[in-house]
Order: structure tokens, then sequence, then C-alpha cells
């Protein structure tokens, strides 16, 4: 018979559950993909080296009996130690007689919840995912650092409360079964008038004395586990099955969404089918099988399985990059990159309005983070390094265990982020450089940006001059210019009542061996008028070029409207943005100029 221990706050104080609740802060993840990244992340750091793991993610309505086994389950316990009526959202889910919807994640290949079940003589598996929390567990930086993401489980659900069945990866073949819920502290009083405070975690198993619980074990796991329709394990099918109740999911199909955010967040374990990579996922819902899109025919995926086949191999020759890190002078990862020949379209139309690949609604031209562990952290967006294609890449950090330690400390809890200012010594330093400089330096090599020459220059109303004192001598030349305000060529010209806005830079991009840098300009006053955008070379007249470099000119104007114009001549007559584009082949900087012209 399964029985409620409801913890009592310990002589030296103890953690309540209002802190467990909120001690994932607030990640910028909804509750089903903050578990669903967690439970990935937990089955891949339990796998058994001898088999590919599988993960299970199942939707279902539990049956008649099925509900009451549950009811009469969670019900169980001594009264008197029961959470308040007004603070406690099991009991509300409990009298609500409609059907239980469920969630249930499950994994094989894995160890299960194995080792000791005393939380005071072993830090064991068991012990780690009911009882402790905090505990430096870092793998050597492999998977999660502290376990705090276990906490997302309990949030995934309105009560708050998680069923666990799990078959060890013994020669005994141990079932064990277990029930925990994390709700709000409170205090109770005895028939004597004594207070005793509560922790607000509840543990449903087998009492012992002494304030201690123990799972079920045995016939009784089995059993109960069967009660609830939870999967049958065979002798050899070791590993965890988590049941959460009431689940927070949109009643719109939520078994394709839930693949959606596997495939978003866990599409590395899906680039390989066999080996040490490979990770087996799929998706039920009441019953029926949900496709979990292969991403290596995925239109946006791809780009990043192929990406983060280079990077696995650590060769350049395969089109992996090694990023460093001087001072201390690391090797801190690599980066590969793939490019379509797809332009950015719009993407498909789709009932689920919140979507993770909407992470991609203006095209693809993201860095995927991530770990030897391959759990993806985030993706790092670049929307003006693109040549109007889509493109990924993936930067893997080293699998040196002190940089991987790194990475791995500088993650919050939600592991959605490298943040190096959790971080002191060279350890931020490791991280900070990477993310902050090295990583976009190496977008930029690739699509044939230089420094100075990046994202966060467009708008600048400057020219691009400030490129030419890095390259100018192994390139052109004398110093270079970058000076400190617009030459006059490029400024605002001017006919009459009419002017034009300073031409300012807005994109550049890469088309065959050329660069290509678009202009924005407008009208200021009325119009219209006729204009002609010419470039030059900052600096140096055209008799002090070498022979090969190509003069910068014009190719094409682009309307608000989006109609292009080719050639160097158009009639502006509103004032939205016009676009001019600038084709150029070198490393030197370029001057915009615009003229008004004869009507």
């Amino acid at each position: 018979m399964i029985e409620r221990l409801s913890e009592r706050v310990g002589p030296t104080g103890s953690l309540e559950g209002e802190g467990l609740a909120n001690i994932l802060g607030r990640p910028p993840f909804d509750p089903l993909t903050l578990v669903l990244r967690e439970a990935g992340q937990n089955i891949w750091d339990a796998r058994l080296r001898t088999e590919v793991p599988r993960m299970q993610v199942r939707i279902r309505e539990l049956s008649d009996k099925q509900a009451a086994a549950l009811r009469m389950a969670l019900r169980s316990g001594d009264a008197r130690e029961e959470e308040p009526a007004n603070s406690d959202a099991l009991q509300r889910c409990l009298a609500d007689q409609r059907p239980i919807r469920v969630l249930e994640i499950c994994d094989y290949g894995t160890s299960g919840l194995v080792g000791s079940i005393d939380p005071q003589s072993s830090v064991s598996n068991f012990v780690r995912f009911f009882f402790t929390i905090g505990s430096a567990h870092f793998k050597d930086g492999d998977g999660g650092t502290y376990g705090y993401g276990r906490s997302s489980l309990y949030l995934a659900g309105a009560a708050r409360t998680i069923l666990v069945h799990s078959r060890l990866s013994t020669e005994s073949s141990v079932e064990r079964f277990m029930a925990s819920r994390i709700g709000n502290s409170y205090d109770r009083r005895s028939v004597r008038g004594d207070i005793a405070r509560f922790t607000g975690r509840h543990f449903w198993g087998v009492r012992n004395e002494g304030d201690r619980i123990a799972p079920l074990e045995g016939d009784q796991a089995a059993v109960l586990a069967q009660q609830l329709g939870m999967p049958h394990r065979e002798s050899t099918q070791s590993g965890t099955t988590i049941l959460i109740p009431w689940p927070d999911i949109p009643d719109n199909r939520p078994g394709e969404r839930i693949a959606q955010i596997l495939l978003h967040n866990l599409w590395p374990k899906l680039v390989s089918t066999s080996g040490k990579n490979a990770m087996r996922i799929e998706v039920e819902q009441d019953g029926q099988p949900v496709p979990v899109p292969d991403p290596k025919n995925h239109p946006h995926y791809s780009l990043f399985a192929r990406s983060l086949l280079a990077v696995r191999t650590r060769l350049e020759s395969s089109g992996a990059t090694p990023i460093h890190v001087h001072r201390p002078n690391y090797t801190t990862g690599h980066i590969a990159f793939e490019s379509s020949q797809r332009l950015h379209g719009e993407m498909a139309e789709s009932e689920l309005d919140d979507t993770p690949e909407r992470t991609f609604e203006s095209g693809v031209h993201h860095v995927a983070l991530m770990r030897p562990s391959e759990l993806v952290v985030r993706y790092l967006n670049f929307p003006d390094v693109a040549d109007g294609n889509d493109w990924a890449g993936v930067f893997m950090c080293s699998d040196d265990s002190e940089i991987r330690n790194a990475f791995a400390a500088s993650e919050p809890p939600a592991h959605d982020d490298w943040v190096p200012d959790r971080l002191t010594g060279s350890e931020a330093t490791i991280v900070r450089v990477t993310k902050k400089t090295r990583i976009p330096e190496a977008v930029n090599r690739r699509f044939g940006i230089q420094s100075g020459l990046t994202s966060s220059s467009a708008g600048n109303e400057r020219s691009l001059a400030s490129a030419a004192d890095k390259f100018a001598k192994g390139f052109l030349s004398g110093s270079g210019t970058a000076p400190d305000v617009q030459s006059s060529g490029s400024g605002g010209a001017s006919s009459g009542g009419a002017r034009l806005r300073r031409a300012a830079v807005h994109a550049l991009r890469v088309e065959g061996e050329s660069t290509v840098a678009t202009f924005k300009t407008g009208l200021i006053g009325e119009g219209p008028v006729r204009v002609r955008a010419t470039a030059t070379i900052d600096g140096l007249g055209r008799s002090e070029l070498p022979p090969e470099v190509m003069l910068p000119h014009v190719l094409r104007w682009v309307t608000p409207e989006g109609a292009v114009i080719d050639g160097d001549e158009c009639t502006i007559n509103s004032k939205n943005d016009f676009y001019f584009d600038v084709v150029f082949m070198g490393e030197y900087a370029v001057v915009p100029k615009c003229e008004l012209m004869d009507s």
C-alpha cells in the first residue's frame, strides 16, 4: 500500500517548496519546452553505452480505472499533514471529475533510477532525482550542473506532481515506484497546540520510522504502474517513466506541438541513427504515433545537421574551423557552416501560432551553440549577415574538461544561454571571448565581411572607411582614412526644396567573388527627384589603385515597394527608404555619393 510523507522543516531549516518552484528563474521557455529539454538531456546523461537510448513522449487520457487508481494513490496519507486546502493545487485537481490528461516521458536503454534510496548515506541517481537539490555533478561538463532543471518536471503540471516508475539496469532488474510533489510551505497545529512546519514537499511510497520514505519495489511497483497505464517493461528494458498529470499543454494538436519542440531542441540526437551520438525519439498522442521530422531532410534543420557532422570531425579539411582564445591560450571549440541556395521565403502556414520553428520566420541565419553533450543551448541570430539565402552554423565547445566545465558553469539552471558574468578569471574569458567575439568573427569571415563591416555597422552614417585602417597596409598603399565625419560626397544632396537623406549602410552580402554593400537613402522635402548614385574608394584616386582592384559601381536600386531598377539612376518620389547596391571586390572602404539630376 502506498503512503504519503509530507516533509517537515528540519532543525536547521530546509529549502521550501516556493524556493524549489522558483529556482529556475524566468527562462525564455514555456513549461512544456522546458520539461522536454530537461528530460532529453537527463535521458542522454543516463544512457547505457551498450545500446542506442530511446525517448518516448506520450500524451493521453486516463481510463476510468486508471483515473481511479491515480486518485486513490495521491489521496493517501495522514490528513493532519496535508497542505491547507486554500493552497493545495493537487486536491483541487483531484476533486475535478473531468477526464484526466497525462504527459508521460519514457526512456529505454538507460540506467534507470539506480543506487541507494537513503539520502543520508549516498548521492545516487535515485537520491539525486527525488531528494537532493544543488549537489554538483558536472560529469566532466557533459550534462547538467546542479540538477535544478528537475524542478521543470513539477512545473509542467497544474498539480506540480510526478509519478515515477523505473526499472534498474542491474542483474536483479529491480523495479521502483515513487511519486513526489512540490507545493507551498505551511504550518499545522497539533491537538496539543504545538506548531509543525512543513516545507511543501510531499513523497508517496513506503513510510519508515523516523520520517523516512522509500519507493515501492518489485511486484508492488509493477502493479501500480500497470494500474496507471504506464508502459510495461520487460526484464531487459531498463529505464524510467515519468507521468505528469494535468499537464500544461494547449489542447490544439498537442502531439504535433511536442514533436516540433523535440525537433527544435534535440535535433542533434537525430543526426545519427547508430553509434555514440545516436538517439531515438518518438511521440504518441492517444495511442497513435506522431512523426518527428528527420532533421537531415528538413528545410531548416538540415543546414544545422550538415554543420554538426562537420563539427564532430574537428577537422578543417571537413569544414570545422577551430576557435582560439588568447590569454589564456585555448582552442575553445570548433564551428562549421552550411548554406542553402534557397532564398529566404515565408514559412508554411501552421495552426500552431507559437511553433518553435518561428525562430526562423525571417530566414535561417543562426549559429546553434552546444556543448559536447549536443543539446542546443541557444540559437545566435545574425540577421544582417546574409546574402538572401538561408545559412546555418554550429559551434561546439571543446571536449577538454577545463573548457567543458567553463561553458557548463556559465549556463543558467535552464541551460538556455552562456553567461560569462556567472564566472570569474580565465573561465569568464573563455566563454565571453568565444561567444561575443570569436563566433561573430567566424561568421563574418565565412560570408566575406571584414572587421569593421559587421552588422553592428548597419545604419551607421559614417562611411566604411574604418575597415581601411586595418587592411590598408597589406592591400592598398597609404594608411587609410577613417574620417570622423562622412565625406561631403555622401552627405545629403539638395536641389531647391528637395533634399536627400545621408546615405547609410544597410547590409552587406557576398555575390560570387564580390561583396555587395546596400545603402539606403530617402527624400526630404517634396519630390519627385531624379538621382544618380556613384561610389568611390575612400582616400585613393583611380590612378593610385593596384590594377587588380575592381572599381566599385552601382548595380541597381530597390524602391520601397520592392521594385528593382537596374543601373545607377532612379526617381525618388517618397520619403520611404530607397536602397541602392554597390558591388566591389577587395578589402577597402566604399564611399557612396548621391547626386540630384535635372528632371
